[in-house]
């Protein structure tokens, strides 16, 4: 894994920790009713990364990308670390919600604005090889509620407050990752999904096969055991 003091010869060293198990992710919330923290235990090695280090320079990207209503690259996570555990390395993104319907109208974005621009950093140290990472993202928010489903019919989202009005591609594909989290509890995004793949980036910023783990809780304080995510990650092996 790359080495923390690599990373603090080029960027601050604020932005970056050796994390302590258990790591916990917090979302600042004043209803108690919603989801505030998480904490996820785990074995191994973490550099935890503060979700403000990709925040820098925010309005120098755009605020909407091309193709796409719902993707920003002002967007961000609520958690980013790198894990090594049994010799395998870990690139990690989380991502905090109250309500399921946000699940595919959000947090999926987010974790793929978020995957991008943390390695966008990575890259530029040697020490850093891409393919010797599994990239993956975790969804924790409360379960799926009767209102939380999709109108077959009008092929929409229906929530109890609002419908959510997407392209009719993404909202094909959101449809998709929102029968496969509620069946399988994972996704598989691919770039190609929201015309990521069309960016003109570098290879090894490009999203393909990223595992994103739907994971429901009940209290607005949880529990999660990291490792049982990690040994259940559906990749693809390395060509």
């Amino acid at each position: 894994m790359i080495d923390k003091a690599h990373l603090s010869t080029l960027y601050d060293r604020g932005n970056f920790n050796l994390s302590v198990n258990p790591l916990k992710i917090e979302e600042k919330q004043e209803d108690d009713a919603k989801l505030k923290s998480v904490e996820f235990q785990y074995n191994g090695l973490a550099i935890n990364i503060k979700p403000s280090f990709i925040e820098q320079n925010i309005h120098a990207t755009k605020f909407k990308l091309p193709n796409s209503k719902n993707l920003s690259f002002r967007k961000k996570c609520d958690g980013i670390f790198l894990l090594n555990k049994d010799e395998v390395n870990y690139i990690v993104c989380i991502e905090l919600k109250s309500g399921y319907n946000a699940v595919c109208q959000d947090a999926i974005y987010q974790i793929a604005v978020s995957n991008i621009k943390v390695k966008s950093h990575l890259i530029n140290f040697e020490d850093f090889k891409k393919e010797e990472y599994v990239e993956l993202g975790i969804i924790v928010s409360f379960p799926p509620t009767p209102s939380d489903k999709w109108d077959s019919e009008n092929n929409n989202i229906v929530t109890d407050h609002k419908i959510g009005l997407v392209s009719k591609q993404a909202e094909s594909i959101t449809q998709k990752y929102d029968k496969a989290f509620r069946k399988d509890g994972y996704v598989i995004m691919n770039g190609s999904d929201f015309n990521l793949d069309k960016l003109p980036l570098v290879s090894d910023l490009h999203i393909k096969d990223l595992y994103i783990k739907h994971e429901a809780v009940t209290s607005n304080s949880a529990n999660i055991n990291l490792d049982t995510i990690l040994d259940n990650v559906i990749y693809p092996p390395n060509p």
